[in-house]
This record gives structure tokens, C-alpha cells and sequence, in this order.
């Protein structure tokens, strides 16, 4: 508050401060850019407690449209699939005899032994 007072006086008798020495043209300038500073510092403060408050928003109302809004997922009602009984196989079932299957065993390694 002191320094926007001390600008405001500094303002006033501008054509005086032309006429000035240059030390204190210099201080005059230096306190302009500091004043323009803590603005631009102030501006940009104030920026990103706006944007802080907006994602806050936008997140609650997200929050609260995500509450309100129906289940996306709805189990698929139960389907019963009625089991069939297993096919018969016709009868009388083929049977091979114990010594034809011993014979034919017996020519297949035969076979496997014979290497040309």
C-alpha cells in the first residue's frame, strides 16, 4: 500500500522528475518496475487461483454427474441351456481279438526294425 502511495505521489510531479538529475530519474524507474512487477506477480497469482477453482468445479460436478448417472453395467439376465443325454452308440460294439492285436504289434515293430 506504501509503495502504490509512493507511486501515485511520484506520478503527480512528472515534468519535475524529467527535469531531475539522472540518479534520481534512475530511482524513479526502478520503483515503476518494481510497482509493474509485484502487479504482474499479483495478475498471475490471481491466474492460477482462478484456474485452482475451476478444476475444483469441474471435478465436483464430474463427481456428482458420475453419482447421479445411471450403472453403465447391467448383468445379462440368467440363461438356463438344457442339457441333452449323451448319444448311444449302436450296439454291439466291435471287438478285435487280444492275438490279432499281438500280431499286428509284432509285424509293426518288425517293420521299424527293417531300416533300408
Amino acid at each position: 500500500m506504501r509503495r502504490i502511495l509512493a507511486l501515485l505521489i511520484l506520478a503527480g510531479p512528472a515534468p519535475a522528475l524529467a527535469q531531475a538529475p539522472d540518479h534520481l530519474r534512475a530511482a524513479s524507474q526502478i520503483q515503476q518496475m518494481d510497482f509493474q512487477a509485484q502487479q504482474d506477480l499479483a495478475r498471475i497469482h490471481g491466474l492460477q487461483q482462478q484456474n485452482d477453482i475451476n478444476v475444483l468445479d469441474a471435478q465436483l460436478r464430474t463427481d456428482r454427474a458420475l453419482a447421479q448417472a445411471p450403472p453403465l453395467h447391467v448383468d445379462p439376465p440368467a440363461i438356463v441351456v438344457p442339457r441333452k443325454p449323451l448319444a448311444k452308440l449302436p450296439g454291439p460294439y466291435p471287438t478285435i481279438s487280444d492275438d490279432f492285436l499281438a500280431e499286428s504289434r509284432a509285424r509293426v515293430q518288425a517293420a521299424a526294425r527293417n531300416k533300408r
